[in-house]
């Protein structure tokens, strides 16, 4: 919802950018997809969206999860720790920690191709109230390939599973 002299009224989202011959790689043309009806309206500058997504200082705010991550220095193969304690007073259940690292070319805020990547993954089913966790994940280093152009040139995906991430005490 908007504010407006009458009260609330529904946001109108500013229309995101069309796909300029990067469909698969522009963000902003695919920010659309995150409008979500009932969240509130945003903005910054003449544009305005409904989005998920807020930054802002929040001063009476306490989030209810603390994280942090360390590579484990001399582990082979590659790990990254992830520490998380629940400061809530409820458990938090399904809890994925995402790290991501990439070096990038970017030709303008909406074409950012990777050349690198350094990745790593974990999950937590439950973490009660007051608990801390550890999860060691293996982390995965990819490199692009790189076409005549010095940008990289489109591969198949391809599964790397390496099994599910451990949780230590």
């Amino acid at each position: 919802m908007e504010r407006s002299a009458g009260g609330l009224r529904p946001c109108q989202s500013t229309p995101f950018p069309a796909p300029d011959g990067h469909a698969s790689t522009c963000e902003a043309c695919n920010l659309g997809k995150c409008v979500v009806a009932d969240a509130g309206c945003i903005g910054s500058g003449q544009t305005l969206s409904q989005l998920l997504f807020y930054t802002g200082h929040l001063p009476d705010y306490t989030p209810p999860l603390e994280a942090s991550w360390e590579m484990l220095p001399g582990v082979q193969p590659a790990t990254l720790r992830f520490h998380v304690k629940n400061d809530a007073d409820h458990a938090v259940d399904h809890l994925w920690l995402v790290y991501r690292e990439v070096t990038d070319d970017c030709v303008d805020p909406s074409y950012c191709p990777v050349k690198s990547a350094t990745l790593a993954h974990g999950y937590l089913a439950t973490l009660a109230p007051g608990e801390a966790q550890d999860v060691d994940a293996p982390v995965v280093f990819e490199q692009a390939q790189l076409g005549d152009s010095g940008f990289p040139v489109t591969a198949p995906c391809r599964s790397r599973r390496t099994g599910p991430p451990r949780a230590t005490t």
